[in-house]
């Protein structure tokens, strides 16, 4: 599954093995500005080295370019002290990662690393949707008396289609559903079973819903729990549901529909539509179709998260005077077509397909943003703290207010009319 890259070192211009080591074992301190073993040691004592190759040097790299599915562990890198001393400690941390997720486990939680130990360092990584990034690494071995800092980056292909990780698929109609209705001023503690619910005017549930079928809560009606549905979940009508709501097809918040009361979290397998006046606060958003709304008039607020970030395996798209806010990354499987107020983000924008921003839209994002597909801004505030990356091509329109102050990549072509 996983294969050893291999690094060349070029011949000129750099500082020869036997330079080096001369080098420590005066007790200098050496950079070396080419790609090998070790970047940078420290020693603070003079000692015997001997002369070794590349890949036999003192503290060796072993590189992996790896195919791994979403959610699972792999090992990125391995490690052999070359040293004759021990490591007291190992750090690896990600510089970037791109649109992948890595999180990587300590390499040394106890104990030391010892001469000619191998040590594997194994991360978790995680995606949405199919996608290859370089995640650069640095990596710093330190003892009693040695020192060692390395950069390095492998080449990581996460295959992670999002309906796939996402729970509520699972879920689904029998098809022997029968309807239970809660509507006037009824209330009923729980529904769970074989049912398609409808709720209208004052009707309530003060518990939860657990039910196979479709859900359908109009007017002034009330779900106090949690929702969990196989079939389709609207609320519209000033209906309220206190919990999350988990769906394996779709749910539609139209003309007033809410979440309220303890912290609520959405998990749609299908769409997640938002009509006019909906504003939704949520700890996460989990969508594996499309995320979109209706409100092309200015009405309707949007959503919000409080916790977590928002996952879309389809694609984005908001108009009218909508505002999206998200207290992590915004990760989007499909296109991104903003055409609303404001997406705001405390992390990363990452779209696998293309981003429009439409005129007079912005997008404020406190983070990277990187896009797999092509990027058009059609005047327009766009406003990112990191890189903006862009696997396509890069159009300006006129009037746009550009502003990114990290690192602008673009492997298509750049214009502005």
């Amino acid at each position: 599954m996983s294969r050893e890259k291999r690094r060349t070192r070029g011949g000129s211009g750099g500082v020869s093995r036997r330079t080096a080591l001369a080098m420590l074992a005066g007790g200098g301190l050496l950079s070396v500005g080419v790609s090998g073993a070790f970047d940078t040691v420290r020693m603070t004592r003079p000692f015997d080295l001997a002369v070794r190759r590349d890949d036999e040097a003192l503290l060796r790299i072993q590189l992996f370019d790896s195919t791994v599915e979403s959610g699972t562990t792999i090992s990125m890198i391995e490690l052999t002290n070359g040293f004759s001393s021990a490591f007291e400690t190992v750090t690896v941390d990600v510089v970037s990662s791109g649109g992948l997720d890595v999180d990587v486990e300590t390499p040394l939680p106890t104990g030391t690393f010892s001469p000619r130990q191998r040590l594997p360092v194994i991360a978790t990584v995680s995606c949405n949707g199919d996608r290859t990034e370089t995640v650069v690494l640095d990596i710093v071995a330190e003892g009693e008396t040695e020192r060692v800092e390395a950069r390095r980056s492998v080449e990581i292909t996460c295959l992670g289609t999002p309906g796939q990780t996402i729970s509520a698929c699972s879920l689904e109609p029998t098809g022997d559903e029968t309807t239970a209705s809660v509507f006037g001023s009824q209330s009923t503690d729980t529904i769970a079973g074989t049912y398609n619910v409808s709720l209208s005017g004052a009707g309530r549930v003060l518990g939860d819903v657990d039910v196979s079928g479709s859900v359908d809560a109009t007017g002034g009606s009330r779900i106090d729990g949690d929702v969990t549905a196989g079939g389709v979940v609207t609320l519209s009508g000033g209906a309220n549901v206190g919990g999350s709501i988990t769906t394996g097809n779709s749910l539609e918040i139209a003309n007033g529909g809410t979440l309220g009361g303890s912290p609520a979290s959405l998990e749609v397998c299908a769409d997640l539509l938002l009509g006019g006046g909906s504003n939704l606060e949520t700890t996460s958003v989990i969508v594996g179709g499309t995320l979109s709304n209706t409100a092309l008039s200015g009405q309707g607020r949007g959503l919000s998260t409080t916790e977590s970030g928002i996952t879309v395996g389809g694609d984005l798209e908001f108009g009218g005077g909508a505002v999206v806010e998200s207290v992590a990354d915004v990760r989007v499987g499909g296109s991104v077509v903003w055409n609303a107020d404001v997406l705001r983000t405390s992390g990363d924008l990452l779209v696998t397909g293309d981003l429009v921003v439409g005129q007079g839209a912005r997008l404020d994002i406190n983070g990277d943003i990187i896009v797999d597909g092509s990027v058009t801004i059609n005047g327009n505030q766009f406003v990112a703290t990191g890189d903006l990356t862009v696997g396509g091509d890069l159009t300006v329109g006129p009037g746009s207010a550009v502003d990114v102050d990290g690192t602008v990549t673009v492997d298509g072509s750049s214009s502005s009319y």
